[in-house]
């Protein structure tokens, strides 16, 4: 893992998930670039989550899998 030099400010993992829209002012989406940041950051955030269900899904349907199989052999 790489060493950091610089010390990290104490509330560098604190993150206020999820966003929404009004996570951004209505003067911040008058201002185009951070209108289109708010479209990436939440596009973004929908695909992370629709990823993680999948996964999860996919761990359970592989875990009833095998106890069926379990109760086969």
């Amino acid at each position: 893992m790489a060493k950091v030099s610089q010390k990290q400010p104490e509330n560098w993992k604190e993150l206020d998930l999820p966003l929404n829209a009004s996570s951004w002012s209505e003067e911040d989406l008058k201002d185009p670039d951070k209108f289109y940041e708010m479209t990436v950051l939440l596009n973004a955030q929908r695909e992370i989550s629709d990823k993680i269900l999948d996964a999860q899904w996919e761990t359970k349907w592989h875990q009833d899998k095998d106890a069926k199989l379990s109760v086969v052999y």
